[in-house]
């Protein structure tokens, strides 16, 4: 299973991203309050159309593949806080599970 993390904002999910060990690359950040949920990394990345202060993708063009389930995760998060997605995110993340 995916960890998640929950946060208050996104400047602080991202400063987490940096410096606390427990968060790994591929985690799932939710910060319910902005509406963004993303996936942990050096520059955390949103798959909802609010990104915070996380980086965004317009589109996605491919998923890297060991970060294929964490995404899942992070999609199937949003959609259950019924967040709107990045544009083509299903698409991608279909692609990825192939």
């Amino acid at each position: 299973m995916t960890p998640i993390h929950r946060f208050e904002s996104t400047a602080e999910a991202y400063d987490a991203c940096q410096c606390d060990d427990t968060i790994k690359t591929g985690d799932v950040l939710i910060v319910a309050s902005e509406g963004v949920v993303g996936i942990a990394g050096t520059w955390p990345i949103a798959v909802t159309q609010a990104n915070g202060e996380f980086h965004r993708v317009a589109q996605w063009t491919a998923v890297p593949a060991d970060q294929a389930r964490g995404i899942y995760c992070a999609v199937c998060e949003a959609m259950a806080l019924e967040f709107p997605l990045v544009n083509n995110t299903r698409d991608a993340i279909a692609r990825a599970s192939r």
